[in-house]
């Protein structure tokens, strides 16, 4: 076997290593409910628990960036967002969806966020349909291009092929929105891009989306290929 086949075999061999992390971590994760301690920009995470790797409707951003564990939240916002995803397919089941990072298993500092420290933090890459015939799909996500997160789309929402699908984007918001309640997780402020804010309010369930508080400055990196969402957690009785 020449070098390059050598290396070729020690990439697939690693890449199929990186799929199976996430799966066996969250297997043998405990049952203790999560804590949250301090703010998302200084705190920490107990007993955090790790978001599948994919689900009907939706995927992590990266098999390596789970296999490090990054994908990590509290057990009640876990809870949220699996529960989101299922109203959406119950809805649509052809919209997908893509999340980011979230935090470390045990919170603190994850580079290069400010926030995402406590586990009530989550970016979800935007929800994309294809320029050419419509078709749902998701942006890609890989090391040229910061696994999304480099990704560049115009006021209009559109980058290259992809446009943002702001009717599924809605829809998302207003199912974490709705569903979060019942686990005691409530939307604090999102960090989007403020000229996608018309189109957004724009769609069906726009108008339900007008109270959640949603916040930009200019200093900050531009918040047009993903949504930072920071949740809030208060245990129900």
């Amino acid at each position: 076997m020449n070098k390059l086949k050598y290396l070729a075999l020690i990439l697939l061999l690693l890449l199929l290593s990186c799929r199976l992390v996430n799966p066996v971590m969250i297997h043998f994760e405990n049952d203790k409910p999560s804590v949250s301690i301090g703010e998302s920009w200084e705190g920490k995470l107990i007993n955090g628990k790790r978001l599948p790797s994919s689900g009907e409707n939706f995927v992590g951003a990266s098999h390596l960036l789970m296999a490090l564990g990054r994908n990590a939240v509290h057990s009640e916002l876990r809870k949220t967002v699996l529960a989101s995803f299922d109203s959406l397919y119950a809805l649509n089941p052809e919209w997908e969806y893509r999340y980011g990072e979230c935090a470390w298993v045990n919170g603190g500092k994850i580079w290069p966020h400010y926030t995402h420290q406590n586990g009530l933090v989550i970016d979800f890459m935007v929800p994309v349909i294809l320029a050419k015939d419509s078709t749902a799909s998701v942006i890609p996500t890989h090391v040229f291009n910061r696994f999304g997160y480099s990704m560049e789309f115009d006021t209009t929402g559109k980058s290259g092929k992809y446009l943002i699908d702001f009717e599924s984007l809605a829809a998302h918001l207003y199912f974490l929105k709705t569903c979060g309640p019942a686990y005691g997780i409530h939307i604090r402020r999102i960090i989007f891009a403020p000229e996608f804010l018309p189109q957004l309010y724009a769609t069906k369930y726009g108008n339900e989306l007008r109270d959640i508080e949603f916040v930009y400055k200019e200093h900050w990196v531009r918040h047009d290929d993903h949504y930072h969402i920071e949740f809030t957690y208060e245990a129900t009785g």
